[in-house]
């Protein structure tokens, strides 16, 4: 069963790429685990956050300029998260 999930994770990033759709888009709603599926892969594994926290974020950051900016990483000290604009 573990093999199964990691040739899922790795056929969805080789669909991704395919498909040229990013590696970081959002699927609905506001959610996108593929960088955090890839970094499992990796070694290293995040904790994903709750949806609430993802919507919340969002909008307290949506003002930020987008990367390479380097106002575009805050930390967030209340949730403890580091949060990255890449883009709109």
């Amino acid at each position: 069963m573990l093999a199964r999930t990691y040739f899922d994770k790795f056929q969805d990033i080789f669909i991704t790429g395919a498909t040229r759709s990013s590696f970081f888009q959002f699927d609905d709603p506001l959610t996108s685990d593929r960088p955090y599926n890839f970094m499992t892969l990796q070694g290293h594994a995040y904790p994903v956050p709750e949806q609430a926290l993802r919507t919340s974020l969002v909008s307290k950051y949506a003002a930020l300029p987008d990367y390479p900016n380097p106002e575009s990483v805050k930390f967030d000290s209340n949730s403890q998260i580091l949060v990255f604009k890449l883009s709109n």
